[in-house]
């Protein structure tokens, strides 16, 4: 089911957030940053790349109660080129989560994938 974390890191590199909508900008000062470390500016939530990387899901349980699907952050810690200090991918998820939501599964996420589990 890897494929779900795949999706999730592909929206949110695209800029689109859970609910389908376009990111808020960066604000200026981090763009101006961004920039003049020669990084893009477009809002895809990508420094190092380490909190995308560590987006994980593990295989569908299924029980009598249904099936669920856990998606987590792995426990790893990448060196911020900003600040130069090491930051778990963790802690970045909730910084950033809470200004541009993207970790989590939007319906028709949630939809193709019962559709896949059910082998339709």
């Amino acid at each position: 089911m890897q494929e779900l974390s795949r999706k999730i890191v592909k929206r949110t590199q695209a800029g689109i957030s859970v609910e389908g909508l376009k990111f808020k900008p960066y604000s200026a000062k981090y763009a101006d940053k961004r920039a003049e470390s020669g990084r893009n500016t477009t809002v895809d939530l990508t420094l190092s790349g380490g909190m995308l990387q560590a987006v994980q899901t593990k295989d569908p349980v299924i029980t009598s109660k249904g099936t669920s699907i856990k998606i987590y952050i792995a426990n790893i810690a990448t060196k911020d080129p900003f600040s130069k200090k090491f930051v778990s991918a963790v802690e970045k998820v909730k910084k950033t989560n809470k200004y541009r939501r993207w970790f989590g599964v939007s319906k028709q996420e949630r939809e193709d994938l019962i559709r896949k589990i059910k082998g339709r």
